[in-house]
């Protein structure tokens, strides 16, 4: 939970990175063998209020990793000012739709984090309700999310009403 003018697209670029380097370049996408960016990268939407304040992430991604021993979902994005990244992973697989809380040490793990408001990682809460995981790269992984979090000037902040409908780049069977 860091700070900083540029972090927040900057995060968002990277997370975007990251999903597209996780493709195994060989195969299609209808196989499960390689990743459709054409069809899974952008498209999507990511809302959340903080404050009161609308957030709307210019730039969203959904990916997913897929194994034997794993199931893990990422969503992230950010506009000009925060970044929200939350993730659910299951092992073993398979992750399913339903509510997830922040918190514990075993499956499933599920983690938050959002930059640029003075968030400081501190008294984290967070729920992810996940009404639809998309598999397959184009389809659509969606949910709602919420969290509280500590702040670096004492107080608590709070991210409410965060939904996702975002297109999921997918690696794995």
């Amino acid at each position: 939970m860091t700070t900083g003018k540029n972090l927040p697209l900057a995060a968002a670029l990277l997370l975007a990175a990251t999903g597209l380097a996780c493709g195994s370049g060989s195969g299609t996408a209808g196989d499960g063998g390689g990743v459709d960016i054409g069809t899974a990268i952008g498209g999507g939407t990511l809302t959340w209020k903080e404050g009161g304040t609308t957030h709307t992430g210019q730039i969203a991604t959904a990916s997913i990793v897929r194994d034997a021993q794993l199931d893990l979902l990422e969503i992230g994005g950010a506009d000009p000012k925060v970044s929200v990244a939350l993730g659910v992973s299951m092992g073993p697989p398979p992750l399913t739709t339903g509510t997830y809380n922040c918190g514990g040490t075993t499956y499933p793990i599920v983690s938050f984090s959002y930059t640029g408001t003075g968030a400081d990682g501190t008294k984290l809460t967070c729920t992810i309700d996940l009404t639809a995981v998309g598999f397959t790269s184009g389809a659509h992984a969606v949910g709602t999310f919420s969290a509280s979090f500590g702040l670096t000037g004492g107080g608590m902040g709070t991210v409410t009403d965060g939904r996702f409908d975002i297109p999921a780049i997918v690696n794995g069977p």
